[in-house]
């Protein structure tokens, strides 16, 4: 039988909650992060598949121009008629659409 002191029973406690703590929150922050796909080379098999995908579910993803201050975002059907072009790709980002879960 293992005797602990209260001192040692919390801290051991303590240390453990620290330890689940710190895996939950590991946990939520998976379902932000999204993939970022540069369009510099569009012959790169990992690219052409995303594009492929990102074409077939324009819902998916989000065009973002690679210049400074937002905006100009290309979403659903405008992000998939760019993406056909094929044209002036490279001024772009092609990055997984974050879909927040709604707390209501």
């Amino acid at each position: 039988m293992l005797c602990l002191s209260p001192d040692a029973f919390w801290g051991a406690i303590c240390c453990f909650w620290q330890y689940v703590n710190r895996w939950l929150q590991s946990r939520r922050r998976k379902h932000v992060c999204v993939g970022l796909w540069g369009l510099d080379d569009l012959d790169d098999p990992e690219t052409a598949a995303v594009l492929q995908q990102a074409q077939e579910q324009p819902d998916l993803f989000v065009l973002k121009p690679q210049r400074e201050g937002g905006g100009n975002n290309l979403y659903d059907e405008a992000a998939q008629q760019k993406l056909q072009t094929r044209k002036g790709l490279s001024a772009y980002i092609l990055m997984q659409r974050i879909r927040p879960p709604i707390n209501r």
